[in-house]
């Protein structure tokens, strides 16, 4: 996942662990953090920056992680819909203490308080989600299609309440 914000590029590398960097826009290096899926096996985690808190799901352990910007741990967040081996996706949703996120291998999308760990909402999606993108107050959800046809769905959700326009 590569996320731009503040001319900072943030990129998540899979692996043996997790790894994030980030780098200014002259491809320098800036700063490089361990992620806290140590496990590596499942390549579904993904990353989000809001404000000043970088987002990650931790799929194996089925938790969001906050750090700082600097990639000091802030807290995580008990997410325990997230299933192991899953495909996530995440944005921030319409309030600063929320995220969407979604599921590709259950499909789903889920708006949790990463404060609180409550989970808002949860909603069924028609197939599994590879990506999101949070616009204000709805959500844009990409959806895998009739892969024979090689098509793309949109679905579009209410940030506030989950329901499908």
């Amino acid at each position: 996942t590569i996320r731009a914000h503040n001319d900072q590029l943030f990129i998540l590398e899979y692996g043996k662990p997790y790894q994030i960097h980030v780098y200014n826009l002259n491809g320098h290096l800036v700063n490089s953090w361990n992620h806290t899926d140590t496990n590596g096996a499942y390549h579904g985690n993904k990353l989000y920056v809001s404000q000043n808190e970088v987002i990650v799901a931790d799929v194996f352990n089925q938790q969001i992680v906050l750090y700082d910007l600097s990639g000091r741990l802030r807290r995580s967040v008990p997410y325990p819909t997230i299933k192991k081996g899953d495909f996530t996706s995440i944005c921030s949703a319409a309030g600063k203490d929320c995220a969407i996120i979604t599921s590709y291998s259950h499909p789903q999308a889920s708006k949790i308080n990463i404060k609180t760990g409550e989970v808002v909402w949860t909603t069924s999606l028609k197939c599994g989600a590879f990506s999101s993108a949070c616009c204000g107050r709805t959500v844009l959800v990409g959806l895998n299609g009739n892969d024979h046809a090689r098509a793309v769905w949109i679905e579009v959700l209410g940030a506030e309440n989950g329901e499908c326009y």
